[in-house]
């Protein structure tokens, strides 16, 4: 694994809706061991509830950000995080009203390709859900 250092803005990002995503670390990266991206989410930005194969941590940089895990709410400021282990249903949304930097680890190597899969699916606008439930299942993604 080789050192890199990135600037700000120098990274290079795709899009997903109401969201700008940012691979910080992929699996060729890592050796395939885990996977982080940075996320900005806009105003009304949320994902979907679901599930994962892998386990994930949320790092919440700059604004507030709500979390709904496993049936219970919870807001998280900045500087705060949030563990989700494998197979706990969750979600997130923004309903800041201001756009949310948040940073999500993930183990294995599976994450940045299902999101740049999402982006895609999404980019001539709302995705058939068939679609993108065959799509999430090849990445260890339960859509609920």
């Amino acid at each position: 694994m080789d050192t890199t250092v990135v600037q700000p803005g120098a990274a290079d990002s795709f899009a997903m809706p109401a969201t700008r995503a940012v691979p910080v670390a992929g699996a060729a990266d890592t050796s395939g061991a885990w996977e982080a991206i940075e996320l900005t989410v806009e105003p009304g930005g949320r994902s979907p509830l679901h599930t994962l194969s892998t386990d994930k941590v949320f790092y919440v940089a700059e604004g507030t950000m709500t979390y709904d895990l496993d049936g219970a709410a919870e807001t998280v400021a900045a500087g705060g995080f949030v563990r989700v282990p494998a197979g706990v249903p969750h979600c997130y949304r923004n309903v800041s009203g201001l756009p949310v930097r948040q940073l999500v680890l993930t183990t294995g190597a599976t994450q940045l390709q299902f999101l740049q899969g999402m982006g895609a699916l999404a980019a001539s606008g709302a995705p058939d859900r068939d679609r993108v439930a065959a799509h999430a299942a090849r990445y260890g993604v339960r859509l609920l």
